[in-house]
């Protein structure tokens, strides 16, 4: 089970919810593979989200089952905006992911948040080449490069 989660860019720092008009937000994904905690996240309640992930984390050690844990954490700690443990697991999912897509479009999200539009563009243009299917990845690419654009002017 997958379940699309959208975040604005000002989401973190803003109190306001998310923008009305969907074509305006980045959209985070959790992994393909029904792990232990992934549903708490996907429902919103991090806290237990986190908790589960990290306990399953602890017990992990082959680098390809950890790889959807840090997906996921970093999907978690972004939407809480703990951006510091977003980068250490959105790096870590990059790393060990076979599935590079969804780990790159959600570590291009987190660079979008931390306004680094150059990376953020090349982040989802990775993800977009590791699959050409990815619908998100290719919306939030054309996002992030009209506002790349937006910003020169």
């Amino acid at each position: 089970m997958t379940k699309l989660l959208t975040l604005a860019a000002t989401l973190l720092f803003a109190t306001t919810a998310l923008a009305q008009n969907n074509n305006n937000v980045y959209k985070l994904r959790t992994t393909v593979e029904n792990v232990y905690g992934v549903q708490e996240i996907e429902n919103g309640n991090y806290t237990d989200g986190i908790r589960k992930l990290n306990a399953q984390l602890a017990r992990t050690t082959v680098m390809t089952k950890q790889a959807p844990l840090h997906t996921n954490l970093c999907v978690a700690h972004i939407a809480i905006g703990n951006l510091e443990a977003a980068q250490t697991h959105c790096a870590k999912a990059v790393d060990q992911s076979g599935n590079k897509s969804i780990a790159l479009n959600n570590l291009a999200v987190l660079n979008c948040l931390e306004n680094k539009a150059t990376l953020c563009v090349e982040n989802f243009e990775r993800s977009v080449a590791a699959n050409k299917l990815n619908r998100f990845s290719s919306n939030n690419l054309t996002l992030a490069n009209t506002r790349l654009q937006i910003s020169k002017n």
